[in-house]
């Protein structure tokens, strides 16, 4: 049973807790949602409050950093492997130049059988192809912080790339102001639940072929539109449109809780830069590249020294205004859906397709899913119908 002085609507499930508690009397369950949440064995706990005192929630985090978006860039990294990446490639080209310094990486990838997502250590630069393209399931810790933290004391050169809350749970572990940490934020929706992507797979795998491959944000050639592509071990593959899918649909409307209230937004972040795509970009200007774009927001000096080293970008300073144009969920929390807990409570009970059927109109599930021309037509028709195109 998860710990009943827990705040669903708060905890982000970092895991936090679980890495400072010195007598190892704090897990992380799942509750009926699949949203992993703290369990505190109270028969050990020795009320040191290390965990209240760690946790990023109930940290004045200001106290971390102490300037923010001192430069904003578009821009992408030049090599073919871009293609891999889900925007521009920028996590790859960070990995890779840290890897050659012989740096220690830690990012976060899908387990064997893809069905939930961890973080992981690394030093080898193969192992850049696991943490690459995104994970829109919540990734989970277990023992990476203690990890970092032994890795610090060791004089190693750390790179970490997380979501925001993980990235402000390994500073407030941390307490690091030294040059050893170099930490990346991504720009974050909000997670959705393993569950989702468990009950995708069973949908659409029904043989129980061996899984070898799964990418939510699979490039055709191309970084828009989005493909959501699994590889089977028989060498074929699923690809469909990622926002048509009933994955990209679940994902839309069914976040964890404290998604919907991030307390990283804004200038309450602490990483010392801030990657994503780049939506707000014309496709007609000089920064724009078809294979992907990322916006570059860098935080602090130590992050603007950093990304200064990186070779192979192409980087253009652009303003912050422009940076943040078509990125909202860099200062604002995804809005909670009216269906979330209506879809929550079927979601647990049937599969996803029918939970999605049972929980969304007819017309919220199809109006992706005409195709454009129809949708001309349609708009044709009713404006004649309407008198609107009388004389024309």
């Amino acid at each position: 049973m998860i710990d009943k002085d827990v705040d669903f609507n708060k905890c982000n499930g970092c895991g936090a807790c679980v890495n400072v508690c010195p007598k190892g009397c704090i897990s992380m369950v799942p509750n009926s949602e699949g949203f992993l949440y703290p369990k505190i064995n109270y028969s050990n706990c020795i009320k040191c409050n290390l965990c209240s005192r760690n946790c990023p929630v109930l940290f004045d985090t200001s106290k971390l950093i102490s300037t923010h978006n001192l430069i904003c860039f578009s821009g992408y990294y030049n090599s073919e492997n871009i293609l891999k990446s889900s925007s521009g490639g920028m996590g790859q080209a960070f990995y890779r130049y840290f890897i050659n310094k012989n740096g220690v990486c830690y990012g976060v990838k899908y387990d064997e059988d893809f069905l939930t997502a961890k973080y992981f250590r690394f030093t080898d630069l193969e192992d850049i192809n696991y943490s690459i393209g995104s994970k829109y399931i919540q990734a989970e810790k277990g023992n990476i912080f203690k990890s970092v933290i032994s890795d610090l004391k060791n004089g190693e050169k750390v790179l970490f790339i997380g979501t925001p809350c993980d990235v402000a749970a390994l500073k407030v572990l941390t307490k690091d102001n030294g040059n050893k940490l170099i930490t990346i934020e991504l720009i974050c929706h909000g997670v959705t639940s393993s569950l989702v992507q468990k009950k995708y797979l069973e949908d659409n795998n029904k043989d129980n072929k061996k899984i070898t491959g799964f990418s939510v944000r699979y490039k055709k050639n191309k970084w828009l539109p989005k493909y959501l592509k699994c590889d089977f071990a028989n060498k074929k593959s699923l690809v469909e449109n990622f926002d048509n899918s009933d994955y990209g649909i679940a994902f839309s409307k069914f976040s964890r809780l404290s998604c919907h209230n991030c307390k990283f937004k804004g200038d309450n972040k602490v990483a010392d830069i801030t990657i994503g795509d780049f939506w707000g970009v014309n496709k007609s200007s000089k920064i724009y590249n078809e294979k992907g774009t990322s916006v570059v927001f860098v935080h602090t000096k130590k992050g603007a020294e950093f990304l200064s080293e990186i070779p192979d970008l192409s980087l253009s300073e652009i303003p912050l205004t422009y940076g943040k144009k078509g990125n909202p969920y860099i200062y604002e929390s995804h809005e909670i859906s009216k269906e979330r807990y209506v879809f929550s409570s079927n979601l647990q009970k049937t599969t996803l397709k029918k939970a999605i059927k049972k929980s969304f109109s007819f017309r919220f599930r199809n109006k992706k899913y005409i195709p454009k021309i129809f949708k001309n037509f349609y708009k044709k028709l009713k404006k004649s119908i309407k008198g609107e195109n009388r004389f024309n």
